[in-house]
């Protein structure tokens, strides 16, 4: 299992029983006289399995901070590397070229809420990094906001979609444009059952209704 799912499920578990969060995170107080770290070892060892099962059955016994903060010390490096990874993912973030607006959106918004599950918030960052990784094709768009004045991410976004609403409106009348030129290009000098249209040597057109 995910270990920063599991430990946002123990330490909401925690929550709810006075004392067992400082318990887990300090140690045994003095008013503490053993049951609620022996609980909480008992719950680790139920809610565990496989090598996490066995780190909390290597600790003596009945000393539920000593579980704690052992699979904190195992499974927390690998979690600091992800962090890692993902901060750079989300400063470095850049709309692919093939990549729609909206996928764009919601490819940053992914990011962050996973940064966010491991407790690094970054939605104060999102409208700039939004507006930075548009690509030149909103250049335009990406200075209009900026120099109008930011107002938030929610509203910088719907401003971008908005913009590639329209670009995507116009491209498809483009293309259904482009498409009835070249039909009529096609069958210009066709006239009825497809058959060309000219004057023959009588002064009549062929394939038509000759001249009165």
């Amino acid at each position: 299992e995910d270990w920063d799912e599991y430990r946002a499920d123990v330490q909401a578990h925690a929550s709810l029983v006075p004392g067992l969060t400082d318990l887990m995170e300090k140690g045994p107080g003095k008013e503490d006289k053993g049951m609620l770290n022996k609980g909480l070892h008992s719950f680790l060892i139920i809610n565990t399995k496989g090598a996490a099962k066995n780190i909390v059955m290597g600790v003596p016994s009945g000393d539920g901070h000593a579980a704690w903060q052992a699979l904190l010390d195992e499974y927390q490096g690998s979690s600091m590397l992800r962090i890692g990874k993902l901060q750079t993912e989300f400063f470095s973030m850049v709309r692919g070229e093939s990549e729609s607006m909206s996928e764009y959106v919601l490819r940053l918004e992914k990011t962050a809420a996973e940064l966010k599950m491991l407790d690094m918030d970054v939605s104060p960052q999102m409208e700039n990094v939004l507006l930075k990784g548009v690509g030149p094709e909103y250049s335009n768009a990406r200075e209009n906001i900026i120099m109008h004045g930011q107002s938030g991410y929610k509203e910088t976004k719907s401003k971008l979609l908005l913009v590639a609403g329209n670009k995507e409106e116009e491209a498809k009348n483009s293309d259904q444009g482009g498409s009835g030129l070249e039909m009529a290009f096609q069958a210009g000098p066709l006239g009825r059952g497809g058959q060309a249209r000219g004057w023959g040597p009588q002064g009549r057109q062929e394939g038509g209704r000759g001249a009165p």
